[in-house]
């Protein structure tokens, strides 16, 4: 199966971000940052919280490609796959695609046992579902109850204190 992944929004730690997968037989899931959890998530990185993110600049990157990362994680658990699956993924995060490849293998791999194929950057083309669905969920234009998936604070921290 080939996935999509696009994200909406300018910075994942905003309040203002959505992350889409979609594949070309109409699955479409999603993840909408909530203000709140972008505020204590910011709030914890700047009173040291997270142990292995130390808050500088550099850190706070690593910080959004490791919150990226846990959210695709969750969105595939959600989907409850056993099959192969090729990634497309839209180049958001430039220069940091080593940094995501790395997490989501910890993630889909050893933490789902996926088998990933491929994983390509690139931009996506405006056809693709995860496109239009990650600037429609966050700029509410639809009805998105059927596509978002709940990620707690508390589920993403489980993974930023290691």
């Amino acid at each position: 199966m080939i996935f999509d992944i696009d994200v909406s929004g300018e910075d994942i730690l905003s309040g203002d971000y959505a992350v889409c997968i979609s594949d070309n037989n109409q699955i479409i899931k999603a993840f909408k940052m909530h203000p709140k959890t972008v505020n204590q998530i910011n709030k914890n990185f700047n009173l040291s919280k997270y142990t292995k993110y130390k808050p500088t600049l550099k850190k706070k990157k690593d910080l959004k490609i490791r919150i990226y990362s846990i959210i695709i994680y969750y969105i595939f658990k959600e989907l409850n796959l056993n099959s192969n699956i090729e990634l497309k993924i839209c180049r958001d995060f430039y220069n940091r695609e080593q940094d995501i490849i790395y997490n989501l293998e910890y993630f889909l791999i050893t933490k789902l046992n996926l088998r990933i194929n491929n994983i390509e950057f690139c931009k996506l083309e405006s056809k693709s579902l995860a496109h239009k669905y990650s600037y429609l969920i966050r700029k509410n234009l639809i009805d998105s109850r059927k596509y978002l998936i709940k990620i707690s604070l508390e589920e993403i921290e489980l993974f930023l204190s290691k």
